[in-house]
């Protein structure tokens, strides 16, 4: 699991206002916020906590598709970190016990550059296109896992991205050019 990096947190007219910095996650029942994303990634879960709304954000240069061969291998690992941390970040044990349920999500894809990442988009897409669930029941019995699953179906936004990466040979002709003017 990611070590939680702290994040700023402020309160602006009464709304607390929180800010993630790279390699950071935490979770805001107010606003939640980053910066400087272009090659790093970055999910932005939406969703109610009871009858509270709350966002996660997660901010990372981290590359996670080298971490399964298949997008339905990698989704299952994918939603267990995710799962994860948000119950680190928000500091419950369960998301799917009653007090604690989370329901109505809403997950934002978006940042890294288009040569990485690929398989990550690729994983979570598959909520989008009539996933059986099953396939992820008979990959693990972690209950919260299943329930956000089930409550992100049809309801993962991708951003494409746009940054690319350069070679070292284009960096080095970047240095060579930046000196020479």
């Amino acid at each position: 699991m990611d070590q939680r990096i702290e994040s700023n947190s402020m309160k602006t007219d009464e709304v607390q206002v929180v800010r993630i910095v790279r390699e950071g996650m935490d979770a805001s029942y107010g606003i939640i916020e980053t910066q400087a994303l272009s090659s790093c990634i970055c999910w932005l879960l939406d969703g109610m906590i009871g009858n509270k709304s709350f966002c996660f954000l997660y901010h990372s240069s981290k590359v996670d598709d080298n971490e399964a061969d298949c997008p339905e291998a990698l989704l299952v690992f994918l939603l267990t970190k995710l799962s994860d941390n948000v119950k680190e970040c928000l500091r419950i044990s369960s998301l799917s016990k009653n007090e604690n349920t989370i329901s109505n999500l809403t997950l934002l894809i978006c940042g890294g550059a288009k040569q990485e990442n690929e398989l990550t988009r690729e994983s979570f897409s598959l909520l989008n296109k009539n996933y059986n669930i099953n396939l992820i029941q008979k990959s693990t019995n972690d209950r919260d896992v299943i329930h956000v699953a089930k409550e992100l179906l049809n309801s993962i936004i991708v951003i494409r991205p746009i940054t690319y990466l350069g070679s070292d040979e284009d960096d080095e002709k970047g240095k060579y050019y930046y000196t020479q003017v």
